[in-house]
């Protein structure tokens, strides 16, 4: 049986980190997309859930509380159109209602690729909100 590519929304995959005894939300939680080569979605599925299941951690902070980050499930799981993977090749897309499209846009130095060779101490995270 041919293989196919999936795309897999690991919210982390859904991970959420929980520090101390805190164990109301607001979370944080990270979003990850991977790409996942199986034979069919099932298996696609199957693959996900254990890389999500593999990132799951647990440490002391600095201030010595307990920071645990838990696998929470998919947000999404995706086949590819594309017969092939290379440059340039789409892996997810949504559509987003807006009154302000530039609004959607960050400038250059504010694109994680590129602020995080300008900011190699990580002091800040830059989330933006669609």
């Amino acid at each position: 049986m041919r293989s196919e590519w999936y795309v897999a929304k690991l919210m982390k995959l859904i991970m959420k980190c929980e520090v101390g005894d805190n164990d109301k939300g607001s979370w944080t939680c990270e979003e990850q997309v991977r790409v996942i080569l199986a034979a069919e979605g099932d298996e696609a599925y199957d693959k996900a859930i254990r890389l999500g299941a593999a990132e799951e951690i647990a440490y002391q902070n600095v201030y010595g509380e307990e920071v645990r980050c838990s696998f929470v499930g998919l947000g999404q799981l995706e086949g590819l159109t594309d017969e092939t993977i290379e440059d340039g090749t789409e892996i997810t897309s949504r559509f987003i209602e807006t009154d302000d499209p530039s609004a959607l846009v960050l400038p250059r130095e504010r694109l994680n690729a590129l602020w995080w060779k300008s900011n190699p101490h990580g002091t800040q995270f830059i989330s933006v909100s669609l």
